[in-house]
């Protein structure tokens, strides 16, 4: 479906709270965007008569504007859900969360990573730089989710 002027577009959701059964999620900062959608982090708001003394919980919602179902987008969309589902059984893997479907939008629930990309620990941290150790350990975890993806 295409934005239209009342319709709002995925970069003008920061601040959005989306309501589900699993409750209540405040989208508070982008983290990036894709040819297809943005990501944004979203911390778990209480709902009244329920306090916490904990921090709330944080995900990582990529935000996608929904395709029809009958579009090559929308089996797109809806293949990048069931393979997300498949591979996120492994722990290498983030895990795939509720997925959340209003109009417009399509809402995938995911875990956040306070550490942010490796793009960004490679390059701008070189937090990999003369650690071979380090390297390998998560070389190893990345061909291990691979392997298992293929598997599946």
């Amino acid at each position: 479906m295409p934005a239209t002027a009342t319709t709002p577009t995925v970069t003008d959701l920061l601040g959005h709270t989306i309501e589900s059964d699993a409750g209540r999620l405040k989208l508070v900062e982008a983290l990036g965007e894709g040819a297809y959608g943005v990501v944004f982090r979203a911390v778990e708001q209480h709902t009244e008569g329920t306090s916490s003394k904990k921090s709330p919980n944080q995900y990582a919602v990529k935000v996608l504007l929904r395709a029809d179902d009958h579009t090559v987008t929308g089996q797109c969309q809806s293949r990048e859900i069931v393979t997300h589902k498949i591979a996120s059984e492994h722990p290498n893997v983030f895990t795939l969360h509720p997925v959340i479907e209003d109009d417009p939008f399509i809402y995938l629930v995911m875990d956040y990573c306070p550490g942010g990309d490796m793009y960004t620990a490679i390059v701008e941290r070189q937090a990999y730089c003369q650690n071979d150790a380090l390297v390998k350990s998560v070389f190893v975890q990345i061909l291990d989710a691979v392997q298992s993806c293929h598997e599946k």
